[in-house]
């Protein structure tokens, strides 16, 4: 499979999606998503995977391993707008994304501020208790 190539989980975690960040070999618990028809861009292609996750993990069928069979993933049903519409809808969902991990940092600096002054707090209530 090539860098850029869509891929999906078919056993273990059934339905999660990725792009290839590299050129890599994939094994039997994985398909690929090669060759894809120029009207649709593997990033909208994997945001709608990721969106459908849940529902296509939980048509997995085994008793030990759940699996997806290749002629369940052929049914996947994937809207698809115009090539304008996917390119609008992946750059919001990036920009989610962006302002997701941006708050999580400032949680993390939050959390780390507050821990520090709560020790600085405790540390003289201890030195003068």
């Amino acid at each position: 499979m090539k860098k850029g190539n869509v891929i999906i989980t078919v056993s273990g975690n059934p339905g999660l999606p990725t792009i290839l960040a590299t050129d890599a070999c994939i094994h039997d618990g994985f398909v690929g998503l090669r060759e894809l028809s120029e009207d649709v861009l593997p990033e909208y292609l994997y945001f709608q995977l990721v969106s459908q996750h849940a529902r296509h993990g939980s048509q997995s069928v085994g008793a030990v391993f759940k699996n997806l069979t290749t002629d369940q993933i052929s049914e996947f049903q994937i809207p698809l707008p115009p090539l304008a519409a996917q390119r609008e809808i992946v750059a919001e969902i990036e920009a989610e994304q962006r302002l997701v991990e941006g708050n999580r940092q400032l949680i993390e600096r939050m959390e780390q501020k507050i821990a520090a002054t709560l020790a600085r707090i405790w540390g003289e209530v201890n030195q003068q208790g």
